[in-house]
């Protein structure tokens, strides 16, 4: 009985070793995938930068000129629009 008690023992302790040197394979190669992720991730971030025009609703400086032409236009179509209807319906 002292020899199969030993036995398991000894069983036991070879699996443990083998257990613990599977856990630090595994935490090595837990802490490479982490290290390779974040790299490829960085990668990927400054890749992914795509540049393209700035929408022209967003430009700092708005062209009032160009808004200021826009209700100038629209003034004169209300007035040429009044002067018709003035002409032909109210007379």
């Amino acid at each position: 009985m002292i020899d199969a008690h030993a036995r398991v023992e000894s069983e036991l302790r070879e699996r443990s070793g083998a257990l613990e040197s599977a856990r630090d394979a595994l935490e090595q190669e837990r802490r490479r995938s982490s290290e390779a992720l974040s790299q490829g991730q960085a990668r990927a971030a400054t890749s992914q930068r795509i540049e393209r025009p700035l929408n022209p609703a967003l430009q700092s400086r708005p062209n009032w000129a160009w808004r200021g032409l826009a209700l100038l236009v629209i003034a004169a179509v209300a007035v040429a629009v009044w002067l018709v209807l003035h002409s032909t319906i109210l007379h």
